[in-house]
């Protein structure tokens, strides 16, 4: 008994009957669609009393690079390939700064529909605003494009259109007021410079000119190379003086290596022997020794003439020795004289380089000076025209984001949606409706066919019979041949 239990139960498991369920829905069909209706004109009737609320929506174009109004050079530059470039500018738009520009120049602080009430302080209205704002505001991105919407929604169809335009306009101006900010305070710092610049040039300038008073010059490009040239005409006074002294010594020494010699060997020096009065004394000698030799081939050693010819090769003789101590005497005065020239060109030279050194070590520190100075001239000359660039650009400045395309009055609002809330309603009326007809089935015990015999009451069935129709009168029922068969045919079994 206990196994054909657990087996019926698991039959009854695994077996589920939705014909009970499907009969019952479709016996209340008619109640189905009185329930669609009644809720349907339930939710028409609760929609009408529902504030409309309507959308619009700005585009604002991002530009990806600063726009060459003027032949300037970019004063301001941005990378917009950056991953992070447009997610910061969506940010930026919703921020606090921008919604409060928004709310000032669209006067949305006085507006009961943003502010609270008009009975709240100043600071409580304009913070109940910028929650408004922030709450009815959607900033996105399109996507892989420059473009961003601002959405704006509100009970009025104008004023959502005036909003969302008014917050891109601000945005618009606050980053423009940042930019033209960023380059006034550019603008005072390069003027701070060029002063403290000019004042710099100012005391580069005199400290150069009292370095010049102190040292006795007017300027070092004409000084340096006046002792550049004097010091280049004392060397070559000195290479003179050095060949001179190095002819007489070359000759000196000659002279003196002959020293000993008779006369007539030491004329026939090319030093010596190009003398005039040497030349004259030569031929003299020459003729005083062809006299001698006739006086001596003529008259004798003793006659007059021979000694009168012997006396004048004597006399001319003395003369020669005379002229060659005089010529002597000349050569060692022309050594010592180029000797001296040469010493005193040297000592001159050495003065003269201890002087240009002197002036070199002032020429760098003048140089570094001026280096100084020019560099400094530079420097401002640099910010002179940066900050001509800057005032010219301050008068075109030109804003990175435009509205592309301007909100418009939407003609329909965008909430509440009535006939998709008309819908939804109907429909879960129409399942709230069904699930308690599957539910009041699902409970209901009562036995309606044979099938639901075995699974309500777990009896199998030997026969079925109708209603039957004279339930007042059994014995009417009995005396009808096709009732009393059905039920003189029914067994009880066990």
């Amino acid at each position: 008994m206990a196994i054909s239990l657990v087996e019926n139960g698991k039959k009854k498991e695994g077996v589920i009957d939705f014909t009970p369920y499907f009969n019952k829905i479709k016996h209340k069909l008619i109640w189905c669609l009185l329930v669609v209706i009644l809720a349907g004109a339930a939710a028409f009737i609760l929609t009408r009393f529902m504030s409309s609320s309507y959308t619009a929506t700005a585009t604002v174009l991002f530009k990806a690079q600063a726009q060459d109004v003027t032949p300037l050079p970019r004063l301001e530059n941005y990378d917009s390939t950056r991953s992070d470039y447009y997610e910061t500018k969506y940010a930026l738009m919703k921020s606090r700064v921008v919604l409060e520009s928004a709310i000032k120049n669209l006067k949305l602080d006085q507006d009961e529909e943003f502010n609270g009430g008009n009975n709240l302080d100043d600071a409580t209205k304009l913070n109940n605003a910028i929650r408004a704002l922030q709450k009815g505001i959607t900033i996105s991105g399109v996507r892989t494009t420059q473009l961003v919407s601002v959405s704006m929604e509100a009970k009025s169809a104008e004023k959502a259109a005036i909003i969302a335009n008014g917050v891109a306009q601000a945005f618009i101006d606050y980053s423009l007021l940042l930019k033209q900010k960023s380059l006034l305070q550019a603008q005072g710092w390069n003027e701070k410079m060029m002063d403290d610049l000019k004042n710099k040039m100012t005391q580069q300038k005199a400290d150069i000119d009292d370095f010049l008073k102190q040292n006795g010059l007017l300027t070092f490009r004409s000084m340096d190379g006046y002792e550049t040239e004097q010091l280049g005409i004392t060397i070559n006074h000195l290479a003179d003086a050095t060949q001179r002294r190095l002819k007489a010594q070359t000759i000196w020494d000659k002279v003196r290596r002959q020293q000993g010699k008779t006369p007539e060997e030491i004329i026939s020096l090319p030093d010596i022997s190009g003398h005039p009065q040497i030349q004259d004394l030569r031929i003299a000698l020459t003729q005083t020794r062809r006299n001698l030799s006739e006086a001596a081939k003529h008259y004798g050693p003793d006659h007059p003439k021979y000694r009168q010819a012997q006396a004048q090769l004597q006399v001319v003789n003395s003369q020669i020795g005379q002229v060659l101590g005089e010529l002597l005497n000349g050569l060692r005065q022309q050594y010592q004289i180029a000797l001296d020239d040469e010493q005193r060109y040297q000592q001159m030279l050495n003065a003269q380089k201890g002087n240009f050194q002197e002036l070199a070590a002032k020429r760098d520190k003048y140089n570094t000076m001026t280096t100084e100075l020019n560099k400094t001239e530079e420097l401002y000359k640099s910010l002179y025209q940066r900050a001509n660039e800057q005032k010219l650009s301050e008068q075109f400045s030109v804003a990175d984001e435009v509205i592309y395309d301007a909100a418009v009055l939407p003609d329909l609002p965008s909430k509440p949606n009535r006939g998709l809330l008309i819908v939804m309603v109907a429909m879960m009326a129409l399942a709230v409706y069904v699930m308690y007809l599957i539910v009041s089935t699902a409970l209901d015990k009562t036995v309606n066919s044979i099938s639901e015999l075995k699974t309500k009451a777990m009896l199998d069935a030997s026969g079925e019979f109708p209603r039957l129709p004279h339930l007042d009168s059994a014995l009417a029922t009995f005396r009808d041949v096709v009732y009393a068969d059905m039920i003189h045919s029914l067994r009880w079994r066990c």
